[in-house]
């Protein structure tokens, strides 16, 4: 039995590194599809580029903006006749509509909040894990014992998962079930005299731009710091948010399409979580709801907005 183990192993070995030199040596076509062109989507691709630019793999790289190439359908009838070996998608839009209409060429997603599973799709998502934000809230927010978050029926399951963490790390959750975004300041007034902490979960049945606009100005008014979701809700006056590195993200992505090009199987890759987390910090909001951040935490940021 030892011998035929050690027979086959040889053989899935060499059957490897057959497929990565194979790859090596033709030329390999991906085709990106992303919504347009700029800001963090143009960021993840050129970390994807960059990725490609230091490997020794023979590539043709075809750009789909759906910006410029508004229907799908004509994309995807590109896609396969170009011969596509396989499908990088930027953004939720993109991989939407790839996970919906491509079924024959392996996809791998990047820069989504909510990572997609199949037998043909895996990728790198925005999903920081809660045992991580935790840390980060813990450090942040050292005497905070009573985290509040807002959700729907579509995030339950999250909630699941961000309740055992919290319990692990001694943290009690105070989750109420939002029904619309326009039940959201109702739940909202219930819970901020009990929080010490509101977390934000990517949730779009409630978290409407009206809906963020009002926490906002809650948390403020009660002095309740916020954990937004990204960069943009720190500018806006959350306290702070953790952020995969945009371009770190491409260049994951791109590995992941190496190592699917060189022979395994996507539905041996599990989705990934980003490996670089960017720190964003509001320290003008901070003032006002009279929190001091540690000054570690401070250096420790990517980005301090100050006065």
């Amino acid at each position: 039995m030892n011998y035929l183990k050690r027979y086959f192993l040889v053989l899935l070995l060499l059957f490897g590194l057959t497929a990565f030199l194979w790859a090596k040596q033709r030329e390999m076509t991906i085709s990106v599809i992303l919504p347009y062109k700029s800001g963090p989507y143009n960021l993840a691709l050129e970390g994807f580029k960059k990725f490609w630019a230091e490997q020794e793999v023979n590539i043709r790289l075809l750009e789909h903006n759906l910006a410029k190439e508004p229907m799908p359908e004509l994309v995807f009838k590109e896609i396969e006749d170009k011969k596509t070996d396989i499908v990088l998608t930027i953004g939720s839009k993109a991989t939407h509509f790839a996970n919906k209409d491509i079924k024959n060429i392996p996809v791998v997603f990047s820069m989504i909040l909510t990572p997609v599973t199949g037998t043909n799709i895996t990728g790198v998502s925005l999903n920081i894990p809660s045992s991580i934000k935790i840390n980060y809230l813990k450090k942040i927010l050292p005497n905070a014992k009573r985290i509040g978050v807002l959700y729907s029926s579509k995030t339950e399951e999250k909630i699941k998962e961000l309740s055992f963490a919290c319990a692990k790390m001694k943290l009690q959750l105070i989750a109420e079930k939002v029904e619309s975004a326009k039940d959201f300041p109702t739940h909202l007034k219930k819970i901020s005299p009990q929080i010490d902490c509101f977390w934000m979960i990517p949730d779009s049945e409630i978290f409407s731009p009206q809906a963020v606009k009002h926490l906002l100005i809650e948390s403020i008014r009660n002095k309740f710091p916020v954990m937004g979701l990204s960069y943009s809700y720190v500018k806006a006056g959350a306290l702070f948010s953790l952020d995969g590195d945009y371009e770190d993200l491409g260049e994951q992505a791109g590995m992941l399409i190496l190592r699917i090009l060189s022979g395994e199987k996507v539905s041996r890759l599990p989705p990934e979580p980003p490996r670089k987390i960017n720190l964003f910090l509001n320290q003008i909001v901070a003032e006002k709801i009279g929190i001091e951040i540690p000054a570690k935490v401070i250096q420790e940021a990517t980005s301090v907005i100050k006065k």
